[in-house]
């Protein structure tokens, strides 16, 4: 039963995913924006720089939770 559950979730998941995707990429792009001259950019944000942390944390947490689901079945 449990896993039946899990397979109309993900079912659900997908569906819901697949209704509100399509409608984002079927706007139209009328190209890019005229901004005048006088902005000023601001730097770009240091995400580059926590992608490898996250990377190793996400590898980390996922070991544990496998590792103790496999041991306590």
């Amino acid at each position: 039963m449990k896993k039946r559950s899990f397979s109309i979730f993900s079912l659900f998941v997908v569906f819901f995913t697949m209704l509100t995707i399509q409608p984002a990429m079927a706007q139209e792009n009328d190209g890019p924006e005229d901004f005048p001259d006088d902005v000023e950019d601001v730097p770009a944000a240091p995400i580059n720089d926590y992608i490898l942390v996250g990377v190793a944390a996400a590898g980390i947490l996922g070991y544990r939770f496998i590792r103790k689901k496999s041991i306590t079945t």
